[in-house]
């Protein structure tokens, strides 16, 4: 694995949604992987954007753990020689 590509995501859907759909219409060189950290979130369904992607790695966070914590979260599962926060 080449690239490994984490998003901490939080009451943001449509956000989320419009960068990970940037990303596969865009894909970089090599092998990669997006890795969405849903962080507590309380709006929208983040299922429903796993459902749309089903390559995503989703790490549910119960509560808001700030953007540091969600990318260590990503992080520590990453496969990729470089990581992309």
């Amino acid at each position: 694995m080449t690239l490994s590509i984490v998003i901490v995501h939080f009451n943001t859907p449509e956000l989320t949604r419009s960068c990970i759909t940037s990303i596969y219409k865009n894909p970089p060189f090599g092998s990669f992987e997006v890795i969405v950290v849903n962080n507590g979130s309380t709006i929208g369904n983040i299922q429903s954007i796993i459902t749309e992607f089903p390559d995503l790695i989703l790490i549910s966070n119960v509560q808001n753990l700030g953007f540091a914590k969600g990318n260590n979260a990503g992080i520590k599962i990453s496969k990729g020689e470089f990581i992309c926060l």
